[in-house]
């Protein structure tokens, strides 16, 4: 997973014109964020699917606000 987001970000931040300096660091951020969230809800016994998908676009928001730091 990790190196596919890897990739996707590589190819999608050239295609922008404002290519990342490393993809791979943030996809780990990402895939970090996601499995934390869900580590947590899982041992709260929280853990449904649709907070699971408004966190997921929540975390992925989070990040696209902090493009230019890539």
């Amino acid at each position: 997973m990790i190196d596919l987001l890897s990739s996707d970000i590589a190819t999608y931040s050239r295609a922008e014109k404002r290519p990342a300096s490393d993809p791979r660091q943030v996809a780990l951020d990402l895939m970090s964020l996601l499995t934390g969230w869900f580590r947590i809800q899982q041992q709260l016994g929280t853990l449904s699917l649709p907070a699971a998908l408004k966190f997921g676009d929540h975390a992925v928001d989070v990040l696209m606000a902090a493009r230019k730091c890539w």
